[in-house]
C-alpha cells in the first residue's frame, strides 16, 4: 500500500512529484526520516512526529477513525523538520493524493458519507456508534435500550443535568422500552410536558401499590413514567421494588428506573438487594449523584461525569483518577453539555452535546401575510 501511494504521488496531478519527493513526502507523513520504494520499507522514526498505523490497518477502521489518521498525517508534514518535503504544495493535498482523492474536501465527503445515529433503535447502528466514539449512546447508558449494566451520573448542578436526561427523553424513541422517573423537586415534569406526548405523572408518597396508581389508565403507547416523591431518605431498593410491575409490560428492547433528585440511604446491604432485583428483572439503573462514592461507583459499568463538587475527599483510586481527568473539560459551556464517560472497557472518553433552546422566537404573523406575493 506504501508503494501505490508513492506511485499515486508521481502519477497524479496536480502533485506529480519525482520519485525523490514522493519518497520524502511519504516518509514525512508516517514519522520517519526516509522511505525506501525499491524495498518499501522506512528508516528512521522521528521523534515528536504522529505515530501512523500501517495503511491496511486505516483502511479496516470505521470513517471517522480513518479521518483521524488523516489529520495525523498532514500534522506530519506541517511540522516544522530537517527540510520542507511539501514541494510547495498544501500538506492536504499531499495527504488526499495519497489515498486516491482528488483533494482534501472529497476525503471530508467521504468521511460523512457514512454517518451514524446516536438516536437510532437499530442494535447495528448503535453498535457502530460505541465501535466510533467509544462510548454507548445515551440511548442506551441513559434510557437502557438493550443495556442494563446501569449508569451513574455525577454532577454539580442539579437543573442542569436533569435537562440533560430530559432532552434525551425527548430526542429518542421509547419503541418496546419503558422509563420511570424518580424526582422530589415538585416541578419536575415541567420540560417534559412540553416536549413529549403520553407521560404518566404520580405525586404523592412512595407506597406498596405505586406501579398501580403510575399504570391507571395508561396503555402500550405510555412509555415515559414520572414518580414525583416527597424529599427524604429513601433506599434504594424500596425504589427499585416500587417500579418493578410497572416496567415490565410492553418493554422487550428495555426498561429503566432513573434516580434523579431523592437522597438515598448509603447502605451496601440495601444497595445489593437493589442491583440484585433489578438483574432479575431486566432493569437499567440510572443514578443522578452530587456527590461520587465509590460504594455506586464500583457497581455500574457506565459512569458519566457532568461537574465536580468542591472539596472531593480521595476514596478510590480508579474513581479519583477520572475525576481528576474530568476537571478541566466538565460543565455546560457555550450552549453543550461537556462531560466525561468511563467504564472499565473505554476508559474515560470526552463527549458534549447541544442544548436545544427553551424558547423559540415567535413568528411575526402579519409580517409574513403581508410580505407574500399574490399573483
Amino acid at each position: 500500500m506504501y508503494k501505490k501511494q508513492f506511485n499515486r504521488l508521481t502519477e497524479f496531478w496536480p502533485v506529480n512529484a519525482s520519485a525523490e519527493q514522493a519518497a520524502a513526502m511519504i516518509a514525512r507523513a508516517y514519522g520517519y526520516e526516509k522511505y525506501d520504494p525499491e524495498s518499501n520499507s522506512f528508516e528512521g522514526h522521528m521523534a515528536g512526529y504522529q505515530q501512523i498505523k500501517d495503511p491496511d490497518v486505516i483502511l479496516d477502521l470505521d470513517n471517522h477513525h480513518q479521518m483521524m489518521e488523516f489529520v495525523r498525517m498532514t500534522l506530519n508534514l506541517d511540522l516544522p523538520g530537517p527540510k520542507d518535503v511539501r514541494g510547495g504544495h498544501d500538506a492536504r493535498l499531499i495527504i488526499a493524493t495519497m489515498w486516491g482523492f482528488s483533494n482534501f474536501d472529497a476525503l471530508i465527503e467521504y468521511v460523512k458519507s457514512d454517518p451514524v445515529d446516536p438516536n437510532s433503535t437499530d442494535v447495528a447502528m448503535l453498535e457502530k456508534f460505541k465501535s466510533r466514539f467509544g462510548y454507548p449512546a445515551p440511548i442506551q447508558t441513559i434510557l437502557g435500550r438493550n443495556y442494563a449494566a446501569h449508569t451513574l451520573i455525577l454532577h454539580n448542578d442539579s437543573s442542569v443535568t436533569t435537562r440533560f436526561i430530559d432532552q434525551e427523553l425527548s430526542l429518542n424513541p421509547l419503541d418496546d422500552t419503558r422509563v420511570a422517573i424518580v424526582r422530589t423537586v415538585k416541578d419536575g415534569d415541567a420540560w417534559l410536558n412540553n416536549h413529549v406526548n403520553n407521560m404518566k405523572v404520580y405525586r404523592g408518597e412512595l407506597s406498596e401499590s405505586h406501579s398501580s396508581a403510575l399504570m391507571a389508565g395508561a396503555g402500550k403507547g405510555h412509555r415515559l413514567f414520572m414518580s414525583i416523591l416527597p424529599p427524604k431518605i429513601y433506599g434504594l431498593a424500596s425504589l427499585v421494588a416500587a417500579h418493578i410491575d410497572l416496567l415490565q409490560p410492553f418493554s422487550p428492547s428495555g426498561r429503566t428506573l432513573i434516580i434523579d433528585g431523592p437522597d438515598i440511604k448509603l447502605d451496601p446491604g440495601d444497595f445489593d438487594v437493589a442491583f440484585k432485583m433489578a438483574a432479575n428483572e431486566g432493569i437499567h439503573l440510572v443514578i443522578v449523584r452530587p456527590t461520587p462514592e465509590s460504594e455506586l461507583w464500583n457497581r455500574v459499568e457506565s459512569r458519566m461525569v457532568f461537574g465536580l463538587p468542591i472539596g472531593l475527599v480521595q476514596s478510590d483510586l480508579q474513581m479519583d483518577a477520572v475525576l481528576v481527568a474530568s476537571a478541566p473539560y466538565v460543565g455546560l459551556k457555550n450552549g453543550k453539555m461537556q462531560h466525561v464517560f468511563h467504564s472499565e472497557a473505554s476508559g474515560v472518553r470526552y463527549a458534549a452535546m447541544e442544548f436545544i433552546p427553551d424558547t423559540h422566537p415567535a413568528p411575526n404573523v402579519l409580517s409574513a401575510i403581508f410580505s407574500t406575493q399574490r399573483g
